[in-house]
Parts: structure tokens; C-alpha cells; sequence
């Protein structure tokens, strides 16, 4: 279970950047051709700032989305925990967890406006 978890994490923090490798190929009809190969890829039109800016907003998203499925997971835990302490304690733990997550992604996207404000991006 906790190579499947991984494994989803590592999609979800690995998305962006394929998609933004996907985004710069043009094909064009001899593309396959071996004396077009690195003709046709494109870098990205958008100054590094506004780029690493993009990637922290999936960044940030990403971990947001994380967070609210472990609120779900940590209810879950308490609906069935059956008056049981220590999971009801694991519970609110974990729930803890989640809202301090999720204000850390908050602030953590706030100081990179912050920062780019301040190099005037």
C-alpha cells in the first residue's frame, strides 16, 4: 500500500514537468526522419520566473489536494474508530497534520509571490 501511495505521489509531483516537456515538441512531416531529430523542439516562450512560478502553483495544488484527502482519510479513521481512544487520537492527529499542511502550502505560495513582487516579475 505504501508503494502505491509513493508511486502516486510521484505522479502527481512528476505531472507538470511532462507536461511542459509535451508542450514543446512541434512535429512537422519529417519529423521522423534521423536528420530532423532536435529541429523540431521548441523551449518554452515564457521567461524562467513566470515558468518556475507555473510549477510552484501545480506544486502547491498538488499538495493541497493531498492534504484534503488526508482530512478524508483521518474521518474516516474516526468514523470507524468504535469509541477506540487511540485511534480517535490518531485521527485528530492527522487531521492536525492536514491544516498544518495546508497552511504551509499557503504561506509557501505566498512568500514566492512575495519574492517576485520584490525582484518585480
Amino acid at each position: 500500500m505504501k508503494k502505491i501511495i509513493a508511486s502516486l505521489l510521484l505522479s502527481l509531483f512528476m505531472f507538470p514537468v511532462l507536461a511542459f516537456a509535451a508542450g514543446g515538441i512541434t512535429p512537422t512531416a519529417n519529423s521522423g526522419l534521423a536528420g530532423d531529430i532536435g529541429k523540431n523542439i521548441k523551449m518554452s516562450d515564457q521567461p524562467i520566473d513566470q515558468t518556475l512560478n507555473t510549477i510552484a502553483n501545480y506544486v502547491i495544488g498538488a499538495l493541497i489536494i493531498m492534504a484534503v484527502f488526508y482530512v478524508i482519510w483521518a474521518g474516516y479513521t474516526f468514523v470507524t474508530s468504535a469509541g477506540d481512544s487511540e485511534k480517535v487520537n490518531t485521527a485528530r492527529q492527522r487531521i492536525m497534520y492536514a491544516a498544518i499542511g495546508i497552511v504551509v502550502a499557503l504561506l509557501a505560495k505566498g512568500i514566492i509571490s512575495l519574492v517576485l513582487s520584490a525582484v518585480g516579475a
